[in-house]
């Protein structure tokens, strides 16, 4: 992925001081730059600890999909195809887009970005620096260095209208105050600008697993569509993945629940049960069924799924 280099990689951008009334920092291609600064990561100052997110289970999922698993993959795909289809500025050879990745965390999906938008100004950042200041450094050495934020979304320090494209796959579960984290993500996507979502659906089916994953909710078609909406975005997209294999899901959320008491006792790096189950679902034919799922995606739209997956616009 390093060969598609983006153009944007080295030129010059400028963000905000984390120090109030100080000059700009600025990305010059390898690090961040300001008066008494020099990173590879830019650190925000937040008012609370994080909670819906830690270094463990940024390992968990490194050590058992790192973005491998059938599920993961179609998710990718699925984002990038819809920012493709919906946000074309993104694809001018001319350069002139800019996406930011809210929840990067290992940086798996910013290298398929980059391969898909070698000309476009691509961000991530994520509440987690630890796990930023290393992926700061393997993107280095794999030539696609990039600009790497930590901050709290919901108190996020960007300047309005900034971007032609947010996206966000698996992350407003993992935020307490999701409605100030969509209105924030409506205030720094340019007019037009489109914002790429994903959730977990089914929320009766939230149990111990989504505890130990720090989810604070599994999401309804209602409730994730009245909060996007509330924000003032529009929708242009809305389906869910996962729909061949959701009543599979469900029996196994049903069935796990006698094991709630033990699952919620451990954390999610010791939990042999779900180990299992992921390892187990991301055989030859998960990944022959989400193949199918994606293609047959492209005419229909799934009336539920494992996930919730959109587009919604801000009105230009």
């Amino acid at each position: 992925m390093g060969n598609n280099i983006s153009i944007y990689s080295t030129n010059k951008q400028k963000f905000p001081n984390p120090i109030k009334g100080e000059e700009e920092i600025v990305w010059n291609g390898k690090k961040f730059v300001g008066e008494s600064y020099a990173e590879g990561v830019l650190v925000y100052p937040m008012s609370t600890s994080p909670t819906g997110w830690n270094d463990d289970l940024t390992g968990f999922h490194e050590e058992i999909s790192n973005g491998q698993h059938p599920i993961d993959k179609a998710s990718f795909d699925i984002g990038i195809e819809n920012l493709k289809k919906y946000c074309p500025i993104l694809s001018n050879s001319d350069g002139g887009g800019a996406i930011i990745e809210i929840g990067c965390s290992s940086g798996i999906l910013l290298r398929y970005l980059w391969q898909s938008f070698p000309c476009t100004q691509i961000v991530g950042t994520d509440i987690i620096s630890k796990t930023l200041h290393r992926i700061s450094k393997e993107l280095e050495k794999e030539n696609i260095p990039t600009p790497l934020l930590c901050f709290d979304v919901t108190d996020c320090p960007l300047a309005n209208d900034s971007y032609d494209a947010v996206i966000a796959l698996n992350v407003l579960e993992h935020i307490k105050d999701h409605e100030r984290a969509v209105e924030e993500i409506h205030r720094i996507l340019k007019p037009g600008g489109v914002f790429v979502f994903e959730v977990p659906y089914g929320e009766g089916l939230f149990d111990a697993y989504d505890v130990q994953l720090r989810h604070y909710r599994r999401y309804s078609d209602a409730q994730i569509l009245k909060i996007l909406n509330k924000s003032g975005l529009k929708q242009v997209y809305f389906s869910h993945l996962g729909f061949f294999l959701y009543p599979l899901f469900w029996c196994v959320k049903k069935l796990r629940a006698r094991y709630a008491a033990v699952e919620r006792q451990q954390s999610i790096c010791e939990s042999r049960l779900s180990k299992n189950l992921i390892s187990k679902t991301a055989g030859f034919l998960p990944r022959m069924i989400f193949k199918i799922e994606l293609i047959l995606g492209k005419i229909v739209s799934y009336p539920y799924g494992i996930r919730c997956v959109g587009v919604f616009q801000k009105p230009e």
